[in-house]
């Protein structure tokens, strides 16, 4: 705002905020908003949208980015052409308009950092990185001890996920859990970590108890809650605090001893009733111990486009206050000193995941990790100044694997036959196979037929996979637009796109009914969350069930929806809805949020159990049993699936990190 201001200043003689003593019983000092009315009569009405952004108190009405501020520049101009401008504003811009803009470029270029820090306050400028690791396969989970002497990481360098360790004196690595194998796919949560005088480690993974050694190896044994997840301890070593998740109330946090005794739950006030039922994710503690920083929000779908953001509350308990406003994918949250925290997250479009910065002071953000770069955690030592973060370089293809009576494995396994980029997120529109290419980069929709790959849509990243009609004429997709998630259709070459339903913010992925009249999705209206169903000749949507429900598939036959509930612990529950809005209940599952489709001919439901899940089970509707139905290797993470338009295949994305370890050094 700072060279906003000065424009403003220029232009009007004053000061665009002026600082009112206000006296009382207790003197205060407030703010006084830009007089808005001093600015020139003759002042292009572009130039005056392009100051109260520029200005505006609430980061979110501001500039966005270059893109943004372009148009303003471009609207300073803007006329209609069948009237001339008036005399006043011709002779001012043909004296000091393009001065102005001029000025008013230097203000955007100022506004294309947003609400970010500037370099100066980059935590990271000056620091020195370097690999730790450089193997086949994947690390991930990066932590690093207290005093800056050891980093353990995920590897599955030996085929399986196990905890590894690496000494920053010899740089000799060890397999800390050989034959334990305790872990799966890492996600969205920090799966260990160090005690608080570093000399012992922890891990766990969902639906098993926390376990402790020291930091050597040895024997684990269990520390903490059956349900206690992500433990972190104080800077002074004596205090711990972890989540526990809850189908009620959201996560709720606890605090206790350091050796884990004496557990209570911390006292948290909401802004509203709504936010105490959400996720409360991965806590840190600040370097004075005054506060407990961590991410809270909605987990849309697993390591998807959540709606997340940093929150902290006093350590003794208190009002809950947020810190960011990026509704989005955010995970690991490393503070550095008093004034900054270094965390990962996805962008508003969904790209990344990237490494970020966060000036507590300001409550400015900005990105520190450049080019493609995706990082996927970070973690810093008690004086901030050795850091160690896994970067991801991310590989997707697209398998298949048939469905038979009995169990298919990794030999029945074979490469779908698609030519050219990478590929994910699959969906079949007719014979027409829909897919992303280089998920988190904004690379493009793109559709495959008849032997041939065509662009769809270049404009957004997309996470979430992208819904076809069933005649594979159009799609539809989330955009994100207005500060809101909007559905867009548009035919299969991308041409007469159109958003609709602007009642709705939608939530996860959607589907359309066997005629192709309707799509139904997820949100929340003017009344709340549920599920929606919306006509496409531009009618009202019709609100099938109300509260969270997310991710909807149309039966092929028509007779029933099913949708996902609230997720908690890596899962979520299925419901059933006929198209007229009457529950029709289902078999009881729990399941992978997103993660479900149904046969072609709507006998039975094919779902990944939970997020780390490799293998397929199909549900028959009719009698209500599962059965599975393969027995895959891990060749990468499984993030979307569908059927084969013949019925007779599952055919699945495999999305490799290929992370490696890095240590960031820090200069004082």
């Amino acid at each position: 705002m700072g060279v906003g201001c000065v424009l403003f200043e220029m232009l009007t003689g004053r000061p665009a905020f002026q600082q009112l003593e206000v006296t009382g019983s207790s003197a205060a000092v407030r703010r006084v908003e830009p007089d808005w009315s001093s600015l020139p009569a003759d002042t292009p009405p572009g130039l005056r949208r392009l100051l109260r952004h520029s200005l505006a108190e609430a980061p979110r009405k501001r500039l966005r980015d270059i893109g943004d501020a372009r148009l303003e520049l471009d609207a300073i101009h803007d006329t209609k052409l069948d009237q001339a401008p008036p005399a006043t504003v011709r002779t001012m811009a043909a004296g000091w308009l393009l001065p102005v803009a001029v000025v008013a470029l230097v203000v955007l270029l100022a506004l294309w950092k947003g609400t970010r820090i500037t370099s100066q306050q980059n935590p990271l400028e000056g620091g020195v990185s370097g690999f730790l690791t450089d193997w086949e396969g994947t690390e991930e989970s990066a932590e690093i001890s207290p005093d800056g002497t050891l980093v353990t990481f995920i590897s599955d360098r030996d085929g399986e996920f196990d905890l590894w360790s690496i000494d920053l004196s010899t740089r000799e690595s060890r397999n800390l859990t050989s034959g334990i194998r305790p872990f799966d796919l890492p996600g969205i949560l920090r799966t260990s970590g160090f005690s608080g005088d570093g000399q012992r480690l922890w891990y766990g993974v969902l639906q098993k108890p926390t376990m402790i050694m020291p930091r050597s190896g040895g024997t684990p044994q269990p520390f903490l809650e059956q349900d206690a997840r992500t433990p972190s301890w104080s800077y002074r070593g004596d205090r711990l605090v972890y989540f526990k998740p809850t189908h009620e109330d959201g996560d709720l946090l606890f605090t206790a001893d350091a050796s884990g005794n004496g557990a209570r739950t911390l006292p948290v006030t909401w802004p509203s009733s709504e936010e105490r039922k959400l996720h409360n994710h991965n806590p840190v503690w600040s370097v004075d111990d005054q506060w407990i920083y961590f991410v809270h929000g909605f987990v849309r779908e697993w390591n998807q486009r959540d709606d997340m953001d940093i929150w902290r509350v006093r350590s003794s308990g208190g009002a809950a206050e947020r810190l960011t406003t990026l509704q989005t994918t955010v995970t690991f949250l490393a503070a550095i000193d008093a004034a900054s925290m270094l965390y990962v997250a996805r962008a508003e479009d969904g790209s990344g995941p990237w490494l970020w910065a966060l000036d507590f002071r300001s409550r400015m953000t900005q990105r520190v990790s450049s080019g493609l770069e995706q990082y996927t955690s970070v973690s810093a030592s008690r004086d901030g100044l050795r850091l160690a973060a896994t970067r991801a370089r991310p590989t997707t293809s697209l398998w298949r694997v048939p469905i038979v009576d009995g169990v298919s494995d990794e030999t029945a396994a074979d490469r779908y036959p698609l030519a050219g980029a990478p590929a994910a997120s699959p969906r079949f529109g007719g014979q027409s196979l829909f897919y992303v290419t280089a998920p988190g980069t904004g690379d493009a929709l793109r559709v495959f037929r008849n032997g041939n790959a065509s662009d769809v849509s270049t404009r957004t990243a997309l996470s979430e996979a992208a819904a076809p009609s069933r005649d594979g004429r159009w799609v539809a997709v989330s955009r994100k637009r207005d500060g809101k998630n909007r559905l867009v259709i548009m035919a299969a070459d991308g041409s007469q796109s159109q958003t609709i339903a602007r009642s709705l913010d939608v939530l996860g992925s959607a589907d359309w009914s066997p005629d192709d009249h309707w799509i139904v999705t997820g949100g929340s209206d003017a009344n709340g969350p549920g599920l929606f169903k919306v006509p496409l000749d531009g009618g009202t949507p019709i609100v099938l069930v109300r509260g969270q429900a997310t991710n909807p598939v149309w039966s092929p036959i028509d007779h029933i929806i099913i949708y996902e509930g609230r997720f908690a612990s890596g899962q979520t529950p299925l419901f059933g809805v006929k198209p007229d809005g009457t529950p029709s209940p289902i078999p009881a599952l729990r399941v992978r949020p997103g993660g479900y489709r149904f046969l072609r001919d709507g006998s039975g439901l094919v779902y990944l159990p939970r997020p780390e899940s490799l293998d397929f089970w199909l549900l028959d509707l009719a009698t209500g049993k599962s059965r599975q139905l393969t027995r895959l290797v891990h060749h990468g993470a499984i993030r979307a699936f569908d059927i084969s338009p013949d019925g007779r295949h599952i055919v699945f994305d495999r999305t490799k990190q290929n992370g490696d370890v890095v240590l960031i050094e820090r200069t004082q």
